[in-house]
């Protein structure tokens, strides 16, 4: 295998960790913190959008897992220029753990 085709095989770790804002901001904010910012982030969002048709209203709630991956992948599309893509259950679960 040549040196330009071995660099391609290993994964390049500061870029991976790069594609994944939670794993990097977690690290100063600390898992809550980075999730609370996250959570606002898009209900200042959600205040600018018009969604028809309502939300989901009767799933139970997110895993904490789940609710990071969610947020990480809507924040990802958001930032690659994405910025009408929502994830209708994400919403819904912020909006009904914030409100009750």
């Amino acid at each position: 295998m040549s040196r330009f085709a071995a660099a391609f095989a290993e994964p390049d770790t500061d870029f991976d960790e790069a594609l994944q804002p939670h794993k990097v901001l977690a690290q100063s904010l600390g898992d809550d913190g980075w999730i609370e910012a996250a959570e606002n982030c898009l209900l200042a969002k959600f205040d600018t959008m018009r969604i028809l048709g309502g939300l989901p209203g009767n799933l139970p709630p997110l895993s904490r897992q789940e609710l990071i991956t969610r947020l990480s992948e809507l924040l990802a599309l958001w930032n690659d220029g994405c910025s009408y893509a929502i994830d209708e259950r994400l919403f819904a679960d912020v909006l009904a753990r914030r409100r009750g």
